[in-house]
């Protein structure tokens, strides 16, 4: 049983009525709304981080501040800041795979309403407005097999990019962690340790993620053909 099924068999289930549909679907939308904000506030820690590492390894920022939070000490920084990116990108992964859990339901939820297939075009329309949906939605419907190629050259490098580099910066970051500092003292090994996990479990969902869109690939395969 693909994913897809699995929601359509708890909706109908457990929200029998109309009414109940609309109740979860109006709460869901607010929750979705709730997560794309906060993943943008995650965004910006993890860009901020990225551009005050350097400047704070070689001392051109002298304090750094995030809310009411101020940073003084540069070694404490560089300790500190491999683990913060760590977890937020952590976090934001996992938010974007419940945000993929949430638009499935809303997807199937909004079909049951309104009796419409759940790919036609009026339940595409429902969704909340996401870049990353436009552009998957729009090169699934692309009927030139060249042009399919070209859009698939330039957006799976794109995609495999932006998944990449955080990792690679969070390997730079604890490679100057290492340099800096060293491992002479518990905390310096809690420091050193922390992002490395942090980034196992990453993978980890990047993984299950993997998985996910796939299943999502081969049923609209299988929805096309029938």
């Amino acid at each position: 049983m693909t994913k897809e099924e699995q929601i359509s068999k708890i909706v109908v289930e457990q929200l029998k009525t109309s009414e109940l549909k609309e109740k979860y679907l109006n709460l869901l939308n607010f929750r979705i709304d709730e997560n794309r904000k906060f993943l943008n506030i995650l965004l910006t820690i993890m860009v901020l981080t990225v551009f005050a590492f350097p400047l704070i390894v070689e001392t051109k920022i002298s304090e750094i501040s995030i809310g009411p939070f101020k940073l003084k000490d540069n070694l404490f920084a560089i300790s500190i800041i491999p683990s913060i990116f760590a977890y937020c990108y952590y976090k934001y992964a996992a938010m974007w795979i419940e945000l993929i859990e949430q638009k499935f339901i809303s997807k199937n939820l909004t079909s049951k309403i309104f009796s419409i297939n759940e790919t036609s075009y009026l339940n595409e329309r429902l969704k909340p407005f996401s870049f990353a949906d436009h552009i998957i939605y729009h090169s699934a419907q692309v009927k030139s097999r060249k042009l399919g190629c070209f859009l698939g050259l330039f957006w799976i490098p794109t995609v495999i990019g932006l998944v990449l580099f955080p990792f690679l910066f969070e390997y730079y970051t604890v490679k100057i962690l290492y340099l800096k500092i060293g491992l002479n003292k518990v905390l310096d090994w809690v420091f050193f340790l922390t992002p490395i996990i942090t980034g196992v479990f990453t993978i980890l969902i990047y993984f299950q993620a993997g998985q996910k869109l796939d299943e999502i690939r081969k049923k609209e395969n299988e929805k096309t053909i029938s």
